[in-house]
């Protein structure tokens, strides 16, 4: 537990909250904030500022849990469906040190929208694109990408992605700005607002 966290002060119960479930893993309450009446935030009670910090049983319960919230939203609400996502890291949209799992129910026509952008690429840019996640996925999931070599760091070092946006190679200070929007996040000391980016760009 954090106690300069507003969410582990929320867990905690030294700040009030609209809980809807709890259990010895989790809280799930309603946003102070909604995109639409019951937006629920599933927030672990261990103060996990990413998604790279949660242990893997963990998250697996969060899912469940998100599961089951999704489906007594529709139930209760009369819902048609649920939006349920993850923003992870500065760059993904994230705004609070703790970490979360939002559900929104929805109805058609109610004014949400998530309209992501769509690139087109060419075939040897998505070939590009799977052998530079290939190492990393051998290295996280132990899988190897099928019809992928993984090559050494210095193979590697030697060849860029064809992003399309006229850049040919890859910087020595690639991924730089992603660990160090996580380490922002991680070293907050006043809390989070309550709602992601995301969430904002969701009503709009």
């Amino acid at each position: 537990m954090d106690d300069q966290c507003i969410f582990c002060q929320m867990i905690a119960g030294s700040v009030p909250t609209r809980t809807v479930y709890r259990d010895d893993k989790c809280i799930a309450i309603l946003d102070i904030n909604p995109a639409s009446p019951g937006h629920v935030l599933i927030i672990p009670s261990e103060h996990v500022a990413i998604m790279p910090q949660l242990p893997d049983d963990l998250m697996g319960h969060l899912g469940v849990v998100a599961k089951k919230v999704s489906r007594a939203l529709i139930k209760g609400l009369k819902a048609q469906g649920t939006t349920t996502f993850v923003a992870n890291g500065v760059a993904g949209g994230q705004r609070a040190q703790h970490f979360m799992v939002h559900v929104i129910p929805r109805l058609p026509d109610d004014g949400i929208h998530f309209d992501l952008p769509k690139h087109e690429l060419s075939e040897k840019q998505f070939l590009q694109v799977r052998a530079a996640i290939a190492p990393s996925i051998k290295t996280v999931l132990g899988f190897d990408v099928p019809g992928v070599e993984v090559r050494s760091d210095k193979e590697e070092s030697a060849d860029g992605i064809d992003t399309g946006d006229g850049s040919d190679g890859a910087s020595e200070n690639d991924g730089q700005g992603f660990e160090e929007d996580e380490a922002a996040i991680v070293d907050e000391k006043k809390g989070g607002s309550g709602l992601d980016e995301l969430t904002d760009f969701l009503t709009k």
